[in-house]
């Protein structure tokens, strides 16, 4: 029986728009990683071009750490009794409005608070930022910086490794400089988006020490068993004789995993002292491993109290692209040592010219607020 001219005509359509559907699915995939793929090279590019100004001499700090010699070398200040500027995302680079558009298909109010970008790194530090965050994900044995998988890959850091060269490689040219906390939020969310992608193990852990001491080795980390020395745990290393002195950790990079209580639990589990470990843990008052606590919304009494018992704090001074001047000022008397902000020196707020400082551009001061 023939087929009537008219449902082939129907068929073709719709088989031609079927494919029609397939190619533009296709170039989006690739427009995607083709921004992830530039982002790559820009940043294997970025520390090429530092290496050769480093072996050139030419190193721009542009943020003196002398300007707080007054007690940097002081044999009283212990390191958990000063605060830093952080800076939120620290890889983050504003995704283009396509990848804005399906963002907003899954979290209608997600692509307004990503409109960002941050510098690299490398400026970051120069300008003064001490504390930076950076979300990993999983991929093939190696760590990635994501925000979201293929629809917001955007960064300046998409190689973990050579985020971890860069920041190393900065530490290296300006010894004595304040340590520098690097606060690691392992994700594992929208999976689906990139098929290559696996979750977080107690294996992949382990890969994750071994990229951090393939980079840094021993001597340019601090970490939990330089802080527990002879004690049980951490919790009562702190107890008993508190933070090192600041003066002996100048030069440093410390390493914290974001807090995640599943992902605690694996880098615990062959561990329970953190030995040998590269990274510290966030964890409750209270536990035998936590040195650093989360306390994102700003609270002085609450923070403050976690900040007398020997704790180190990170809290959020802004949050979402919206500065609250009253918000701010509540992160700035809480106490907590790294505060966090989507607005860095050098990077103000589009409108009223905000960034998070101490004044006069202060990045870096004395805690008013002492350990008990």
């Amino acid at each position: 029986m023939a087929v009537p001219r008219a449902l082939k005509l129907t068929l073709r359509g719709f088989a031609g728009l079927i494919v029609t559907i397939i190619v533009l699915f296709i170039l989006m995939i690739l427009f995607f990683y083709i921004g992830y793929w530039s982002d790559f090279s820009k940043q294997k590019n970025h520390l090429e071009n530092i290496r050769e100004e480093v072996q050139a001499g030419i190193i721009d700090s542009g943020f003196h750490e002398e300007n707080y010699s007054t007690f940097l070398l002081d044999n009283e200040i212990r390191l958990n009794e000063i605060q830093l500027i952080a800076s939120h995302n620290s890889y983050h680079k504003q995704p283009d409005p396509l990848r804005l558009f399906f963002i907003g298909l899954v979290e209608p109010d997600e692509p307004e608070k990503m409109k960002y970008s941050h510098a690299p790194l490398w400026d970051q530090f120069n300008s003064g930022v001490r504390s930076i965050e950076l979300d990993l994900r999983y991929k093939k044995g190696k760590f990635e910086v994501v925000h979201v998988p293929l629809v917001g890959n955007r960064g300046n850091s998409p190689s973990f490794t050579l985020a971890l060269e860069e920041i190393k490689l900065w530490s290296d040219t300006h010894p004595g400089h304040i340590p520098i906390f690097v606060l690691m939020e392992l994700k594992s969310d929208m999976m689906a988006l990139d098929p290559l992608l696996k979750d977080h193990s107690v294996e992949s852990l382990g890969v994750l020490d071994d990229t951090i001491q393939s980079v840094f080795g021993r001597e340019g980390l601090l970490i939990p068993d330089d802080i527990r020395g002879e004690s049980v745990s951490i919790q009562e290393a702190l107890q008993d004789h508190g933070w090192p002195l600041l003066k002996d950790t100048l030069g440093r990079v410390v390493f914290i995993m974001h807090e995640n209580a599943e992902y605690r639990e694996y880098y615990l589990s062959q561990t329970p002292k953190l030995e040998g470990r590269k990274m510290f843990t966030c964890g409750n008052p209270g536990d035998s491993d936590a040195a650093f606590i989360l306390h994102n919304t700003p609270n002085v009494e609450e923070i403050q109290e976690l900040v007398k018992a020997g704790y180190i704090v990170r809290t959020r001074a802004d949050s979402d692209l919206i500065p609250d001047a009253a918000v701010v000022e509540i992160a700035l008397e809480s106490g907590a040592q790294l505060l966090t902000t989507d607005f860095p020196p050098g990077e103000p707020h589009s409108e009223s010219g905000y960034t998070l400082n101490f004044g006069e551009g202060k990045t870096i001061r004395l805690n008013p607020v002492k350990e008990q």
